[in-house]
């Protein structure tokens, strides 16, 4: 369409939500592009049917894939797992819900052969279609009703156990209270000495060392003996069920039928030193 006089980089953005474009300081800056590049309309269409832009445009969909699979990853892994997972389901939310819904675009960008306005009609139609399903994804972990909500609102309040965010999220007398919706966390003896011993907790936190990790961390907090007891039920607490389901694996491969007679304590022996591989101190 003719361009219209007046109009900023702010209202561009709105009218080409899946370009990846920014307004800096009333400039119309290209993400894909990592450029600056004018307002008027014509301009933006020249630029956003480039090569240029068709590879920064691919660059950020595949970052934004390998991020999302990192961060699934993840949260399958071992350890500290429970400690940073809310971080990463509302970072897989996010992806999740782009304006452009990544998994949608591949298709109406490469069917209309060049058909600007076909192209539109059909990333239209791709969101349309994604809409519910990203919709559902909201509603089962954000509504008070889903199954999933507790479980979300469990490891969101299972933050307050890592000490380099104690600046960003510090712990506080109703932050810990709500540490009762998980059944073994909820005993009054427990809560009440995790507020007593609050004030000794958010000092040591301050002091905390990205150079440890935060089981090394809680290690050495030893005059923080009720903290350190929550904190080794809340790692008890997995996001998902394949550190479960590779024990299971291995257990098919260590107990082959050639060790149908192994007895239960040195099955349990064997198990623990092949899962502990690599992470055993002698």
């Amino acid at each position: 369409g003719k361009d219209r006089v007046g109009v900023g980089a702010a209202q561009r953005v709105q009218e080409f939500p899946t370009e990846n474009l920014q307004a800096d300081n009333g400039k119309l800056v290209c993400i894909a592009c990592n450029c600056e590049i004018g307002v008027k309309k014509s301009v933006i269409a020249l630029h956003i049917v480039s090569g240029r832009h068709a590879r920064g445009q691919e660059r950020l969909e595949k970052e934004a894939k390998q991020q999302l699979l990192v961060r699934e990853s993840f949260l399958e892994g071992n350890g500290e797992v429970c400690l940073d997972a809310y971080s990463h389901v509302q970072e897989i939310a996010t992806t999740i819900t782009l304006e452009d819904y990544q998994n949608a675009r591949t298709a109406p960008d490469d069917l209309p052969n060049g058909d600007a306005a076909r192209q539109e009609q059909l990333q239209e139609r791709a969101k349309a279609c994604v809409g519910p399903v990203v919709q559902y994804i909201r509603r089962r972990f954000h509504h008070v009703d889903s199954q999933l909500y507790k479980a979300v609102a469990l490891f969101k309040s299972l933050r307050m156990f890592c000490p380099g965010k104690s600046d960003q999220l510090p712990a506080t007398v109703a932050s810990v209270n709500q540490l009762r919706q998980f059944g073994a966390l909820d005993n009054d003896a427990l809560i009440a000495g995790l507020i007593d011993e609050l004030p000794a907790h958010l000092v040591a936190a301050t002091d905390y060392n990205a150079v440890l990790s935060q089981l090394q961390w809680w290690k050495l907090q030893e005059h923080l003996p009720r903290w350190q007891a929550a904190v080794k039920i809340a790692l008890a607490i997995v996001p998902s069920s394949a550190a479960a389901e590779r024990v299971f694996s291995l257990l098919n491969s260590v107990a082959s039928s050639l060790q149908k007679s192994m007895l239960e304590d040195c099955l349990e022996a064997t198990m623990m030193l092949q899962y502990n591989r690599g992470r055993l101190l002698i």
